[in-house]
């Protein structure tokens, strides 16, 4: 049954969350399905427990951020930067972003995601201050990168200047976004 009382924002918003929360659910399914079917994929259940955590918390995240603002600049940032923080998460807890996941390097990407919430706790979750937030953790990762190259740690080059391309553009993308929600 259709619940007429909704205006077609809250309608799509809606169907966003179904569609969200189920890709969640696959995303969790995944890693048992191909264990069960004898691939090489060896999870233990702290590994179910930290995608859980990981995944389950990042859509929380999302779920409040979106309720701040109707605007769908803010919207869209607010999932942008969430799936930067939680990208930023796997893939360090995963392999690492540079090296191994043991490179001491890696403590530094750590900590991008505390200073991301530290800064939307102070912006309040204002527009403006999430999108000087995301620009910092933009700059960040810059610096990041810039440190693995001075430490001998950018190989192979094209990789880590790669994958810190995409998070700077996620983030200066979030960024731009938040800033639109200011409508300035």
């Amino acid at each position: 049954m259709t619940d007429l009382s909704l205006s077609g924002d809250d309608r799509l918003l809606k169907i966003l969350r179904i569609i969200a929360w189920s890709l969640v659910a696959v995303l969790l399914a995944l890693p048992a399905i191909a264990m069960a079917g004898g691939a090489e994929v060896q999870w233990g259940p702290e590994d179910f427990i930290a995608a859980t955590l990981l995944l389950g918390g990042s859509g929380l995240v999302v779920e409040l951020l979106v309720r701040v603002s109707r605007d769908w600049n803010y919207r869209i940032a607010a999932v942008l930067a969430t799936f930067g923080a939680l990208f930023t998460l796997w893939a360090n807890l995963a392999v690492g972003i540079v090296g191994n996941e043991d490179n001491a390097i890696n403590i530094g990407y750590y900590l991008i995601v505390p200073l991301l919430a530290l800064g939307a706790t102070l912006a309040r979750l204002k527009p403006a201050g999430m999108a000087a937030t995301c620009r910092t953790a933009a700059t960040l990762y810059i610096g990041m990168g810039i440190a693995a190259f001075a430490a001998g740690q950018g190989e192979p080059a094209p990789f880590i200047i790669g994958i810190h391309a995409l998070f700077v553009t996620i983030f200066m993308g979030a960024g731009q976004l938040f800033q639109r929600a200011t409508g300035r």
